[in-house]
């Protein structure tokens, strides 16, 4: 008896552990191709986090959108990454898009319109768009 639960508690282990790999290492869903569940300025995104961010994370959260505003700064993040701040209605603060330098193929200049697309992942003092991709210059 105690071999067969044995049995069944390692098979169940196996099972979590397979589930956890692929899980843990299943690709990202790409963003270039999905369709933007909101398209909307930089700005406007900012000041919906900021006059209510429970509603704007249950509205954006997890959700591809596309923004579009003047870069504000462009800088390397510490994994390589590039962090793009769009534009807020304000000037310290903004949208912060984060892309991988793979995607960035053009160059990019402080005042510069782009429209961008990516995860919004909620905000912190800016609103965070994660795994972004650069639709328009």
């Amino acid at each position: 008896m105690k071999t067969k639960i044995s049995i069944a508690i390692a098979f169940g282990v196996v099972i979590a552990l397979a589930a956890g790999f692929y899980l843990f290492n299943k690709p990202h869903a790409d963003i270039a191709s999905q369709s933007p569940a909101a398209t909307l300025s930089a700005s406007d995104l900012f000041n919906e986090f900021s006059s209510d961010e429970t509603v704007a994370n249950q509205k954006y959260s997890g959700k591809v959108v596309e923004v579009n505003g003047e870069i504000h700064s462009i800088e390397e993040g510490s994994n390589g990454d590039m962090n793009i701040l769009l534009m807020g209605a304000s000037d310290m603060f903004g949208v912060s898009c984060n892309i991988s330098k793979e995607e960035i193929s053009q160059d990019l200049v402080i005042g510069q319109q782009v429209s961008i697309k990516g995860e919004c992942s909620g905000m912190l003092s800016d609103v965070v768009l994660i795994r972004c991709v650069i639709v328009k210059k």
